[in-house]
Parts: structure tokens; sequence; C-alpha cells
């Protein structure tokens, strides 16, 4: 049995609002571990691309 499995055997055992709210909890960071996922190599392109125009010399410091 799966830790994901013993968890559900357990949570079978709450109310069904504790079930719902566990439940909305996980799919939600599912959810952002998809989207980071997805994401994640446009992220990096961008940030090496911004410090390639960084070390060109294309932006100013701006004053604090």
């Amino acid at each position: 049995m799966t830790r994901i499995e013993k968890a559900i055997e357990k949570l079978k055992h709450l109310p069904k609002k504790d079930q719902n709210r566990f439940a909305e909890m996980v799919l939600d960071e599912v959810i952002w571990q998809e989207t980071f996922r997805k994401t994640a190599n446009k992220l990096d392109e961008l940030g090496k691309s911004i410090l390639e125009e960084i070390q060109k010399g294309k932006f100013k410091r701006m004053p604090h």
C-alpha cells in the first residue's frame, strides 16, 4: 500500500467537511506543481535573457 493510499484510508474516517478540506489542499498543491513544471523552462530562459541584457548594459540601476 502506498503512502497516499494509507492517507486516504485514514481520511475516510474523518467528517466529510474535513475530507473535502484536505482534498482541496492536495489538489491545489498538485495544480501548483503542474503549473510550475510547465513553466520552469520558460522562467529559466527568461532569467538567462535578463542576465544577458544586464551584462550588456541594457538596464540601469534604479534609485532606492
